[in-house]
C-alpha cells in the first residue's frame, strides 16, 4: 500500500492495520485510497458522516500520489528560408 499523500509504502495489509492507516479518505468529492498514520493525524478529520476528509484549510490544495499525473504538449514550429531561384 501507498499514502495517497506522502507517498511512503507499507507491504503488508496487516501492518497497514495495526498501525492504523486510513483506508480511505475524501478531498471535496474525490475519494483518495489510503492514508498512513502521520498524513492522517496532520491532514484529515472525520465528518459528520462518519468518513474521513482532508480538513478545510488544506481541501483544494494537497498533492496526491494516486493520481494520473497531468500531460504537458509540447508543439514546435520550425521555420527555414528557402533561397529564391532565379533563372
Amino acid at each position: 500500500m501507498k499514502c495517497a499523500m506522502c507517498g511512503i509504502q507499507i507491504d503488508l495489509v496487516d501492518e497497514a492495520i495495526e498501525q492504523r492507516w486510513t483506508p480511505s479518505f475524501y478531498d471535496g468529492e474525490i475519494q483518495h485510497a489510503p492514508a498512513c498514520p502521520s498524513c492522517t493525524d496532520s491532514f484529515l478529520q472525520i465528518d459528520m458522516h462518519g468518513e474521513w476528509e482532508v480538513k478545510k484549510k488544506f481541501r483544494g490544495k494537497l498533492t496526491y500520489t494516486d493520481e494520473e499525473p497531468k500531460k504537458h504538449w509540447v508543439i514546435g514550429i520550425a521555420i527555414s528560408e528557402v533561397p529564391s531561384q532565379r533563372h
